[in-house]
């Protein structure tokens, strides 16, 4: 797989630091597999498949928010709440891509 989303783009967006560029690259492919799970098709066969010739900047922020978020909270409860899985806002980008598209 393709890295789609740069690592130095995403540790900024994560606030991280250098000791972090490890798990941060590893929550990175987790959140690619799981929105390529999410739309039905790799992002390779996305591309192949549709007019893109890159991914849609808005999905590939959709991987730095899954991403970020899934770094941030590493556990699942703070403060005694649950912590949401994937941020609404990602999820509603990820939904306008979905494969195969129904019209």
């Amino acid at each position: 797989m393709a890295d789609y989303v740069n690592i130095e783009n995403l540790m900024e967006w994560a606030n991280a630091e250098d000791e972090d560029r490890s798990v941060l690259q590893r929550v990175q492919k987790a959140a690619n597999r799981y929105i390529e799970r999410r739309l039905n098709i790799s992002y390779d066969n996305f591309l192949l498949s549709s007019s893109y010739s890159e991914l849609p900047e808005d999905l590939t922020i959709a991987i730095d928010m899954v991403a970020t978020h899934w770094f941030t909270y590493r556990q699942e409860y703070t403060d005694g709440a649950p912590i949401r899985h994937v941020p609404d806002m990602a999820s509603s980008i990820i939904r306008s891509y979905k494969w195969p598209k129904v019209i």
